[in-house]
């Protein structure tokens, strides 16, 4: 079974393990949210169906923001974060 359409956020994905994760999700036709510490590094090796988002774990402003990017992005595709 394949997760098409479902949305991931995955952090770390500037190198390593992240970075192989939001490759492979997005290669499983996921929209995938790549939290990142250094976006611009990331670029070269996530494809552009990959949305890069700035990230750093350890900032609680860093981490709202990349919320509030994430939120804003899937309302304009009339969707929405979950959480429990």
């Amino acid at each position: 079974m394949k997760p098409n359409g479902v949305a991931v956020f995955i952090t770390g994905c500037d190198t390593g393990i992240g970075n192989t994760l939001a490759r492979y999700f997005s290669e499983m036709r996921c929209r995938v949210f790549a939290g990142c510490l250094n976006p611009d590094a990331a670029k070269t090796s996530l494809p552009d169906t990959v949305s890069i988002v700035k990230l750093d774990i350890t900032d609680e402003d860093s981490v709202r923001e990349a919320v509030n990017t994430v939120r804003e992005m899937l309302s304009n595709e009339n969707k929405a974060i979950w959480h429990y």
